[in-house]
């Protein structure tokens, strides 16, 4: 199977807080992730609270910083 996408995990941020989870999250996790790779588009259902969208920008700008260098 050819996948769409590929994802990326900048630095430990997603495997901190996925190492902390029980085995039955992880596996939603995994196959959640594995749909994304191979599906063209995600509907949008909800909006993306405004501290999440924060912390997001804030690792862009780290990781766009530290590439740079």
């Amino acid at each position: 199977m050819a996948f769409e996408r590929q994802i990326i995990f900048y630095k430990r941020y997603f495997l901190d807080f996925y190492e902390e989870l029980p085995d039955n999250v992880r596996v939603k996790i995994e196959w959640t992730l594995g749909l994304i790779r191979v599906t063209l588009h995600i509907k949008k259902t909800q909006k993306t609270p405004k501290k999440e969208i924060e912390k997001a920008l804030r690792i862009m700008e780290e990781y766009k910083n530290e590439k740079d260098k």
